[in-house]
């Protein structure tokens, strides 16, 4: 079984927002001297990023799991 064009576009979306989820954090742990805020706003970021990519995992998981019952 192969993914769907539209099933790997939400798997590289995931992707991108790991991505950019790991530089976010490797910024914030770089140990440079970082504003306060800017280490919020990257942890915040980082959150809403994962919660991203975990709903088109989840996308992905149920279009699998629905061509498995067809």
């Amino acid at each position: 079984m192969n993914l769907s064009s539209n099933e790997n576009a939400l798997v590289d979306e995931s992707l991108r927002k790991v991505e950019a989820t790991f530089n976010s954090l490797l910024y914030i742990s770089g140990g440079e001297d970082i504003d306060k805020n800017k280490i919020i706003e990257a942890l915040a970021m980082s959150i809403i990023d994962l919660e991203l990519a975990h709903q088109s995992l989840i996308t992905v998981l149920n279009k699998v799991r629905e061509q498995g019952d067809e």
